[in-house]
């Protein structure tokens, strides 16, 4: 028997199907800004008060921690060197950044400000100073780094620049090793870790000395345990892009060849120059209590969507996304896994958060394939039954859709199992 797809149009915003997200409250949280504490413009309260203004309930401060290269001259490193430092976290003080979130989550009761720090694990020299071709390889080869809580835990991440590291920037490229280093201290203080822009590429020349970054989407591959990579702006044209490498990687978790899933995070690298608005790139997250915990805990197990808008552009909302049994008796949304006798059902509903006549395509990607594509007028809304599936065989699926915007869903896994099972 053939794939049976019903589509339903609805010019109601009301679901057919009852979604058990519903058992969740859905709040927005943006991720990845700078403020004037480190390479931002505008102040950490202006930022809170604007979200309050744009229904965004939470925030993920993501300072550079340190802004700091040294280069040694050699055989004298340790006496003679020459340091380029900018204002950080660390010049502002790890105590303070802390105690100002704090505050601000205690006046601001509708926005809850989360603490993390974009950080740079590991750069190196290459090159000659005195023949003119000195590079400062690695220097935006960036994490994020969300969650840790205490100053100390800030404070002895191990990175080059704080010397917490056992590589130095002299001995060449290390590789994954550095980073593979400071995922194992977040994971194990608490925190979360996931990979910034990671298409970011830089080869430019500054001062005499060139600077270079080369994306560094493959360490997706090389590295694990770390929670996840940010889909927009600059990591959806190799990784997150259908069959890209997220796919491969999910599809890895399916086989058994990785131990944890790994999960699309927007971030919207925000400086405060006037180019975006802190609406750009949303995580609508699914909490079970409205706290920093809460949301960290949605972060953390994947239960969120991305949406991605530019100028002012009408949004997407996914308001249903479930996979269940013929027989409706178990269902399972983001981030979920659930184990399913006979053919799965998955079921979504896509709109615009205001009326548009544009159209939405939707991609239902399944291990590594696009297996079906729909696309209509909004609202969209799909059941999906899926047939030829192998027993005893972990499963995924999620959503690519996009309009003039775009939204990309974390993925659901299912087990089929036989019948007597």
């Amino acid at each position: 028997m053939k794939a049976i797809v019903v589509l339903i149009f609805l010019f109601s915003c009301n679901s057919l199907w009852a979604s058990e997200l519903a058992d969740y409250q859905k709040v927005k949280c943006v991720a990845h800004i700078h403020t004037n504490i480190s390479s931002g413009t505008k102040s950490l309260e202006s930022y809170v008060k604007e979200a309050n203004e744009k229904g965004i309930g939470a925030m993920v401060v993501t300072d550079d921690d340190w802004r700091r290269w040294e280069f040694g001259i050699p055989l004298f490193r340790n006496w003679i060197k020459k340091v380029v430092s900018y204002k950080s976290v660390m010049t502002f003080g790890v105590e303070k950044y802390l105690s100002l979130i704090k505050e601000l989550n205690e006046r601001y009761k509708g926005v809850i400000v989360i603490d993390g720090v974009q950080t740079n694990p590991f750069y190196f020299w290459s090159g000659s100073l005195l023949q003119g071709s000195l590079a400062l390889n690695n220097r935006n080869k960036d994490m994020l780094v969300i969650g840790l809580g205490s100053a100390n835990n800030y404070r002895n991440m191990p990175l080059v620049v704080n010397h917490r590291s056992r590589f130095d920037a002299y001995h060449g490229e290390q590789f994954t090793k550095p980073y593979q280093d400071l995922i194992n201290y977040v994971t194990e203080k608490g925190g979360l870790i996931y990979w910034s822009h990671p298409e970011y590429e830089e080869n430019t020349l500054k001062d005499g000395i060139r600077l270079i970054t080369v994306p560094y989407y493959g360490d997706l591959v090389g590295t694990y345990n770390y929670a996840g990579f940010g889909v927009f702006w600059e990591g959806y044209n190799k990784i997150g892009k259908p069959l890209g490498i997220w796919d491969r990687l999910l599809t890895e978790y399916c086989e058994g060849k990785i131990k944890s899933p790994i999960w699309a995070i927007g971030e919207l690298e925000e400086e405060g120059l006037g180019n975006k608005d802190l609406d750009d790139i949303v995580n609508v997250v699914y909490v079970k209590n409205f706290t920093r915990q809460g949301i960290l805990e949605a972060l953390l197990k994947g239960r969120y969507y991305v949406i991605f808008k530019l100028f002012k552009r009408v949004p997407l909302v996914l308001e249903e996304f479930s996979v269940s049994d013929e027989k409706g008796g178990k269902t399972a949304t983001m981030s979920e896994e659930v184990s399913l006798s006979g053919k799965p059902i998955i079921k979504f509903r896509i709109l615009h958060d205001k009326p548009s006549d544009k159209n939405i395509t939707v991609k239902l990607i399944r291990n590594n394939q696009i297996i079906k594509e729909f696309s209509n007028k909004s609202p969209i809304e799909i059941e999906y039954s899926d047939e030829a599936l192998t027993l005893n065989q972990k499963y995924y699926y999620r959503l690519d859709a996009a309009s003039d915007t775009q939204l990309i869903s974390n993925p659901i896994f299912i087990n089929i199992v036989s019948q007597e099972e």
